[in-house]
Formats: structure tokens, sequence, C-alpha cells
């Protein structure tokens, strides 16, 4: 088998590139390249991650160089250093120390080749991956250190500045402050002018669509994009710090921290005030048991709902220009509930007295009852076979029952499905389904208002 070569750029090589040291990809290519010809090995080819990644996750370059040596493809690894393997999170690490372990695969460095089945060099490298990982935690706790100094300073700690500014260098001092865009921040002030007078998030996507103002996305504005640079401080004046997204039934977070910033405010404190006021009451509201799982066929995006003087909220597409006609959202959802009915019908069917462990409580009764010839046979002492009778009997009982025709009764689902909040309701329809697309091209007074399509791609497999 032949050999591979990994290259990785690190945060203090960036560094170094800035200060005119060199191209790091290329000077690491020539040293493992001279090893390859000092170890008489070949490399058939060249792996180079152009991010530097803190987890395995950012690094497509190195999932997929880990799942071929899983498959045991490639005889060893050429990296300049096993840090630049998994300097991560320890969950990272053991993933890559797993992977070579099982698969046999040798890491060979310019300073020394780790053999996983050697258990010296086994604990060397776990070892040195455990320093790195020190050292990765101090180097970060450092740089924390000094991000939060800087926000403390007023200064702009991002890499890419927020909607309607631009990052600029401050004069005369390290660190970087936010300038206007002008065209941009005209935006800003319109869209918080809006929806602070009462209009909603879809309606000032819409308008600010119309008036031609560029979105942040590049493409058309949207509810989201509306709600995210109303939810930012930074339009009035503040830098935030500690700041992550909220997440659905996770334990909040600390409160991020606010500190006066350096740039222009685009908008006014108690303008900014109200908009984001607003926006938490919206959240607290119950959620759309569909949002987001029901697609609009014509151009793919998330329907959602939306509230009527009547009382009846319908389900519509928010984007510009697509014919898609709205429906009543409880009727929507009432049809899919059917759709699933039906779907486990079919289900019921398939599986009614299907045992998936069948095999293996016909294998185990089996093995039990011979006992007592292989004991009189003389292969088990009277000890033995009380041991062995009783290890069998064990991995019997430890068997899941055999499925009852109760398990697969809709009905029952249902009337659970009546009694869940709106989020467990959607987290339920997501397990049952992995895509559902609504499509209906007719619509108005005259029309029939319960005609429309719905194509659902179901999660179990009914063969």
């Amino acid at each position: 088998m032949a050999y591979c070569m990994y290259l990785r750029k690190s945060r203090a090589d960036r560094e170094a590139e800035a200060r005119g040291e060199g191209e790091t990809l290329a000077r690491h290519e020539n040293a493992l390249w001279e090893l390859a010809k000092r170890l008489h090995i070949t490399v058939a080819r060249v792996d180079r991650e152009i991010v530097s990644g803190e987890t395995l996750a950012s690094r497509p370059v190195m999932q997929k160089l880990l799942r071929e040596v899983e498959a045991g493809l490639w005889e060893g690894v050429l990296v300049m250093e096993i840090e630049r393997l998994a300097r991560g999170d320890t969950i990272d690490q053991g993933l890559v120390a797993r992977a070579f372990k099982t698969s046999g695969t040798a890491i060979l460095t310019p300073l020394k080749t780790y053999d996983p089945a050697n258990e010296f060099d086994e604990e060397y490298f776990e070892f040195g991956l455990f320093m790195s990982r020190r050292e990765y935690k101090t180097i970060n706790r450092r740089l924390q250190r000094g991000r939060l100094s800087s926000v403390s300073e007023g200064k702009y700690v991002g890499s890419v500045a927020p909607y309607g500014y631009r990052r600029v260098k401050l004069a005369g001092e390290k660190g970087y402050t936010l300038e206007p865009v002008e065209r941009e921040a005209e935006a800003v002030r319109a869209l918080f002018s809006l929806y602070a007078s009462g209009e909603t998030l879809a309606a000032v996507a819409e308008r600010l669509s119309l008036l031609a103002y560029p979105a942040p996305s590049g493409g058309p504005w949207s509810a989201s994009s509306v709600q995210g640079i109303v939810r930012n401080p930074v339009y009035a004046g503040f830098i935030r710090w500690q700041a992550r997204p909220r997440q659905q039934g996770a334990r909040p977070r600390r409160t991020p921290l606010l500190f006066p910033g350096r740039h222009p405010p685009l908008v006014d404190g108690g303008l900014w005030a109200l908009a984001e006021a607003r926006i938490r009451h919206r959240s607290s509201r119950s959620e759309s048991p569909l949002s987001g799982l029901v697609l609009c066929a014509v151009c793919g995006r998330p329907m959602t709902r939306k509230s009527q003087r009547t009382g009846r909220d319908s389900l519509l597409c928010r984007t510009p220009g697509c014919p898609t006609v709205s429906c009543a959202h409880d009727l929507v959802e009432r049809r899919i509930l059917d759709a699933a009915a039906l779907c486990y019908f079919d289900l019921h069917l398939s599986l009614s007295g299907h045992d998936p462990y069948a095999g293996r409580r016909r294998t185990l009764a089996g093995q039990i009852a011979r006992l007592p010839e292989l004991m009189e046979a003389g292969v088990y002492d009277l000890a033995a076979y009380g041991e062995r009778r009783r290890t069998l009997e064990e991995a019997f009982a430890a068997l899941p029952p055999p499925p009852s025709p109760e398990v697969y009764d809709f009905a029952r689902l249902r009337a659970l499905y009546e009694k869940l909040p709106p989020h467990l309701r959607r987290a339920l329809l997501l397990a049952l389904f992995s895509r559902i697309e609504y499509a209906r091209e007719e619509g108005g007074r005259w029309k029939d208002g319960t005609r429309f399509t719905l194509r659902l791609t179901p999660r179990l497999s009914l063969h």
C-alpha cells in the first residue's frame, strides 16, 4: 500500500506568513518529500487543508482522510507534526488516535515514526496529543483575554463586519473599529423604523426588497435576516461579548456583555431597544409545528405561518414572486397527520408478526436445550454446565420482547400529538418525515381552499 501526505496551516503559520516568513505549506511539503525520499516510500496523494479549523467538523479534508485510514487504505500518513492531525478538543483527538490504532496505519514525521502496534509509540503518540491540547488551551486563553481587553476598549474583534459597516484599522494603535457603509446604513435605519412602527419581519423584508436595498446574503431579504439585524446591539453603538445562538431546549448560556463601541451607531438606542423588545415578545409566543419542515414545491424555501384577523392562521411562501398560493395552516397540519396515519398503517402491516431478534432467540434456545447432552458427553463438568447455562439464559432474557401490534397503533400516537406543545409536535413530525413539499397553484374566493398537494418523504422504510 502507498502513503498519503497531509498538510495543514496553523494559526501561528498564518501569522508567520503575515510577517513575510514564506509560504508554510510549501516548506512543509518540501520537508516531507525529503522524508519520503530518505525512507524510500511512495506518496500516492498529497492532502492540503487550507483552513485552520479548531475541530474535525470544520476540516473536511481531515474527515475524508480519517475515513480512509479507518478503511485501511493507507500504509501510513506523512505529517509535519502529530499536532497537525488533531489539536482541538479531547473527543477529536480520541477519534484520530482510535482510527490510526485500529487500522494499524503508521504516522511518519521528520522527528519520529509512530507505529500504532507498538505500545510505547502509542503512549508517546497519545502523550503528544495531550501536550498539544494543553498548549492549544493556553494559547486560546491568552487570545480570549486579549480579545476581551480589546472589546472593553470599544474595538471590534470580529473577522467580518456586520451588515451596514466595514471594518477599518484604528490609526496609531492596534485593533479595528467599524465605519458605516452608507447605502447599507440607510437600509438598517429603514429596517428599524419599519419594524418599531409595527410591521412584521416578513413585511419589513418585502419592503426592503421593493426598495432595492442590498441584502446581507446577496439575495432577497428574508424575515430571518431582518431578525438578525434587529437583535444585534452593534447598531446602537455597542460591542457584544460572549454572545451565542439560542438553542431550543438548551440551558441558557451566560448573559452577553455589552461595551460602548468606538464606532458610530446607526440607530438611536431607544429605537433599538423598542425593536429588540418586539423581537423578544415575538419569540415568547408559541411557534408553528410546521416551522422549517414544510417547503415550497416551487422555490424550495420554507413555508411560514401568518396570523389572520379571522383567527385562522395561514401557511404561505414568503419568496417574492413565487406563485405558490397559501392555505389554512391547520388544514395542512391535519393532512400531514392523515398521511402519517396511512404510512404507519402500511408499516404496521409490514411489521406485524415480524420479530427482528427471532433468529437470535431460536439460536439461544437451541444452545440451552443441547447443554445436557454436552454435559453427558463430557464437554462440560457440573460447574461449567451451570455457568454456561446461566450465561445463555441471561443473554436470552436480555433480548427485547417480540413487537406488539399496539406499538404501531398510530391512533394512540395522534392522540398524544394533540396534547403536545408546538415544538414537540414539530420534533415528532421531523422524526416521521425527512421532507414535506407543499404545492398549490390556484387560489381566490371562489376556488376550493382545501385543494393542494403534499409530497412527503417518510424517514421509515415501509419495505
